[in-house]
């Protein structure tokens, strides 16, 4: 049980730690980033297998045109990608981009900004929380009096 406390452990810091540098990530993103006006223009199956290789999965991503401020129109396809889709085809957005690399545009949503950050941090807090506790529980039971009374010579 030890093992699996210490397995749960180094995942959920892990998983805290990805968190923490995908949000700075954005957080640095957004400071220097602009935005504008875009649009989505289709919408990009994903299909994933699922482990027994007889399921798939099929999310959504959308894909979207913006002008940037170089009077260039870019077309971009979103790394994040849902199940029902967040975007109908048509749909106006806000587009944010640098200017050295708009080809990295996002959508300006909650989702698209923050949902890994959300999902990692969740899931590490999680698997922390229980390796917490099952280390309270493994030195509660390591202080226990023995059940089996000691034999006196």
């Amino acid at each position: 049980m030890a093992i699996v406390a210490a397995v749960f452990f180094i995942a959920g810091l892990s998983s805290i730690a990805i968190a923490g540098y995908s949000a700075w990530s954005t957080e640095q993103f957004l400071n220097r980033c602009m935005a504008t006006e875009g649009k989505i223009t289709g919408l990009v199956p994903i299909v994933r297998s699922n482990s027994d290789q007889h399921a798939t999965r099929t999310t959504y991503a959308p894909t979207f045109s913006f002008t940037a401020a170089d009077g260039m129109t870019y077309s971009v396809t979103s790394t994040s990608s849902s199940n029902p889709p967040e975007f109908e085809v048509g749909d106006s957005i806000i587009v944010l981009y640098e200017a050295s690399s708009p080809d990295q545009a996002r959508i300006d949503s909650f989702g698209q900004l923050w949902l890994a950050s959300i999902i990692f941090g969740g899931v590490g807090a999680i698997f922390f929380v229980i390796s917490i506790g099952m280390a309270f529980y493994l030195r509660a039971l390591s202080r226990r009096p023995s059940a089996v009374p000691p034999l006196i010579p």
